[in-house]
């Protein structure tokens, strides 16, 4: 296999070779970010009967290494969070079908293809070429005349940021931090036109991303950017906001973007709030497919509990797919459990009824599982008797070890019972992954009031990673009362991941580990850093690093910087930290900028210099946006030589988000119509 091509994976390492090729498509997203995305994600997969799941890091890691088999709602997760549509593209759901049966057969507790291990880290490193700039142009001449034209007078102007002072529109001081600058830093593309400035950036970042080309891998970004730019309008230009909205193709991101609008305009215009969830609502009710609809549904629903109860219940009323049905009723019980417990758990009441009349067993354990684990830490009686009726082993256990987990502080002992019961059907599991998950939750658990038992679970499961990760926050929870103790483990998970033959695998896992003891002991994660083979790994934990130590060592921060060399990171952490130290040391925050600005703008490549200009403008908006907005101007220029659609794509999501922010000060008006 040389290219991205799942309808050719005939083996669960072609498979994961897939998965990471599909990753590096999507400007490869860490785990830690994908995880954070999945999170609290619900509602069906767009084609199909099942139920989006979240995706810890550890999950993927494994997956992604080839280690063991993933679980088909894992796999169409991942596929989704990396910008593919699994309804459209049936090759992915259609190779989980093909190598099931080979996978159950396979023994998966130890690594495999360790002939193709090398050829693997070379094929990793393969990201296809894409030249899509004729396609871009013609996008761009049909898009340019549904954008607005402007009829403001006056040449562009730029803030006259004086050092340690400055006002804003009200008259109140700011301290902004930047040197001071003349008051024309005029990027020279820009100065033939009548438009301000802050009304050119957001015309041109929206006419760029109405270019991109849609495709799988870039389809999320774009709805993204633009529900990114909608958002932030909702408040100063709903009119403008709405029509950002409406240009969005996907009927159910349409939806659920208008749905945000009402959100945000409930307090100071009901009215219109009203009138946009009921065209939303129209939206996704209208759609044909009934597993789309379903999800837009089910997304309404979510978007409306905190400020439309009854809406948000109706709404879940009329969701077709009765598992979907049930966890929407759950995840509004759930919203509604501290201000109306006695409709909550008449919710609680009808979702159990629901997902108990779902006729697939499977289906029915996955919601009952969910439904569980929705209300794990509102009514943990009721997550218990839900777990117990679960038909399905594994999920039931790992329901109960989630609660086990929930309780550990507050009910030590009935959590050890839970977790006694997980651990139990764990170790007669047959399936290694859910083995290994459910053991890691019980270790966690028990090491507080049992570490000698939490040590014995931990160093039984036999995924790698995940018992590196196991052993790392046990040693983190023994740091203050046995420190010895913790070093051994550290030392020995630090041990178990150097082990792995994969430079990919040990660069993986390394980095979740040096993330993990971060909190406990700094000085270990940066040597653990410096061992990571990845520099955009090895960048993401230093980056972390640096800014903990921030604030009580800004010199140790500084040299962390020092030693990144990833273009992007090392730009966004200097920004950072020149706003941790702008209270205090405003000369030395304004030198932190300058030297993230000449970061970004040294980058040779414009796929890199785009992002971190964008980045830098993000963190800069709130304390100085006259200096954000001159930045994100110089990376919409950047973006334009980007000739890799998926890099584009990406770089104009960043460049979204930090005009997104910049608008949110409140003193930039919107583009006029």
């Amino acid at each position: 296999m040389n290219d991205l091509d799942p309808a050719q994976a005939t083996s669960v390492d072609d498979l994961a070779r897939c998965l990471r090729q599909l990753r590096t498509r999507a400007d490869r997203p860490s785990l830690r970010m994908l995880e954070a995305r999945t999170k609290h994600v619900n509602g069906l997969l767009p084609g199909t009967r099942i139920e989006r799941v979240p995706l810890g890091r550890t999950t993927l890691s494994e997956v992604l290494r080839g280690e063991t088999f993933p679980r088909k709602a894992v796999l169409l997760t991942f596929v989704e969070a990396c910008g593919i549509n699994p309804g459209t593209d049936r090759r992915w759901e259609q190779a989980w079908d093909r190598l099931a049966e080979q996978a159950q057969d396979q023994d998966r507790k130890t690594p495999v293809g360790q002939l193709q291990r090398q050829l693997e880290e070379l094929q990793q490193r393969l990201a296809a070429a894409e030249d899509r700039a004729a396609a871009a142009q013609a996008q761009a001449d049909k898009a340019a005349p549904a954008l607005p034209e402007s009829h403001q007078d006056g040449q562009p102007t730029i803030g006259n940021a004086q050092e340690g002072t400055g006002t804003d529109d009200s008259g109140r001081g700011q301290v902004t931090i930047g040197k001071p600058r003349p008051a024309a830093r005029k990027n020279p593309e820009k100065t033939q036109t009548s438009q301000p400035r802050h009304t050119r950036l957001l015309m041109d970042v929206l006419r760029a991303v109405y270019t991109v080309t849609t495709s799988s891998t870039t389809s999320s970004l774009k709805v993204e950017a633009l529900a990114c730019l909608a958002k932030a309008l909702a408040a100063t230009d709903p009119g403008y906001a709405e029509r950002i909205a409406d240009s969005i193709p996907d009927e159910a991101s349409k939806a659920l973007a208008l749905t945000g609008l009402a959100r945000a305009l409930a307090a100071i215009d009901p009215d219109r709030a009203k009138e946009l969830a009921d065209r939303a609502e129209r939206i996704a009710d209208s759609i044909p497919k009934k597993a789309s609809k379903a999800q837009a549904l089910a997304g309404l629903a979510q978007g409306a509990a905190a400020a439309d109860a009854d809406r948000a219940e109706r709404i879940a009323d009329s969701i077709p797919d009765e598992a979907s049905k049930a966890l929407a009723l759950a995840g509004l019980a759930r919203a509604l459990a501290a201000t109306d417990p006695d409709r909550a758990k008449e919710l609680a009441d009808r979702a159990k009824r629901v997902a108990d009349s779902i006729p697939d067993e499977t289906s029915k354990a996955q919601a009952l599982g969910r439904l569980a684990q929705g209300v794990a830490a509102t009514d943990p009686d009721r997550a218990e008797r839900v777990a117990r009726s679960i038909t399905s082993t594994r999920i039931k256990a790992e329901c109960l070890a989630d609660l086990a987990r929930v309780l550990a502080a507050t009910d030590p002992d009935r959590a050890k019972e839970l977790a006694d019961r997980a651990e139990e059907i764990a170790q007669s599991a047959r399936d290694n992954f859910p083995k290994s998950k459910i053991l890691a939750d019980v270790s966690r658990v028990l090491a507080a009031t049992d570490p000698d038992r939490a040590e014995r679970v931990a160093r039984s499961i036999t995924s790698t990673s995940m018992k590196a990760e196991t052993l790392a926050d046990l040693a983190g929870v023994l740091a203050a009362t046995d420190p010895d103790r913790a070093d051994w483990l550290v030392t020995d998970a630090v041990g178990i991941i150097q082990s792995m033959y994969r430079t990919y695998e040990r660069s993986e896992a390394l980095t979740d580990f040096a993330q993990t003891v971060a909190a406990t002991d700094p000085a270990y994660a940066e040597r653990i850093a410096d061992s990571i083979a990845s520099p955009a790994a090895k960048a993401e934990v230093l980056s972390g690093l640096a800014l903990s130590v921030a604030a009580t060592d800004p010199d140790h921060a500084e040299r962390i910087v020092s030693s990144i060399t990833e273009t992007g990171w090392k730009a966004q952490t200097l920004a950072s930290l020149a706003q941790t130290l702008a209270a205090t040391d405003l000369d030395r925050a304004n030198e932190l900028v300058e030297r993230a600005v000449e970061v970004a703008q040294s980058a040779v490549e414009k796929s890199d210099s785009a992002p971190a200009l964008a980045r830098v403008a993000r963190v800069l908006a709130a304390t100085d946006p006259d200096r954000a907005e001159e930045l994100a101007v110089h990376a919409e220029v950047a973006v334009r030589s980007i000739r890799n659609e998926t890099a584009r794509a990406s770089a104009l999501l960043g460049l979204a988000q930090a005009t997104a922010a910049i608008i949110l000060t409140g003193r930039y008006s919107s583009p006029p119509h």
